[in-house]
């Protein structure tokens, strides 16, 4: 897999669900599933197989350039990814926390190496830690769902622009 695959995944995994979002809350979960179940559920579907195929292509892709931090947040998000996929409310009410939390360190360790804006991380980290601290409270957080992916969005387009090569460490 390329940058601009996994930029293409990336796009395709952030409007995805946000269309999702946006038709659920005009909607209702129930009527998304029922309604424009033959919408809805191909989409939950080949989302999150896009989500976890970008967090594991780039850190594939980037293997000598990402360290153990984006390792670990990769395979965390998508861990986290499988949480629409299963038959359990609970897991799929949990998961978003390790994928969002997985996400933002994959995405520090790659700001660090320049290969996205600092600002997703940035962007990424609170959202992760509200969300998470709203499920330990169990105060509802779907709002957060939308910010985190129109980072996805941007992360896309980034990869689509490329990949900037390694620095040279010659002085």
């Amino acid at each position: 897999m390329n940058a601009r695959i996994l930029g293409v995944l990336a796009i395709y995994y952030g409007l995805s669900f946000a269309t999702l979002m946006v038709v659920f809350a005009q909607l209702g979960l129930e009527a998304l599933f029922t309604t424009f179940g033959w919408f809805a559920v191909p989409v939950v579907v080949t989302g999150t197989i896009a989500f976890a195929a970008t967090v594991l292509g780039l850190v594939r892709l980037l293997s000598d350039r990402v360290g153990m931090l984006g390792v670990v947040g990769a395979v965390l998000a998508a861990l986290g990814s499988l949480g629409p996929l299963t038959n359990s409310a609970d897991w799929a009410r949990i998961a978003p926390a390790p994928l969002m939390v997985g996400s933002a360190m994959l995405m520090w360790d790659l700001a660090g190496i320049g290969v996205v804006s600092r600002w997703i991380p940035i962007v990424q980290g609170p959202i992760a830690i509200g969300y998470t601290v709203s499920l330990l409270l169990g105060a509802p957080a779907s709002g957060l769902f939308f910010p985190f992916l129109l980072s996805w969005v941007a992360i896309g387009v980034s990869l689509i622009r490329g990949i900037p090569l390694p620095r040279s460490s010659n002085a």
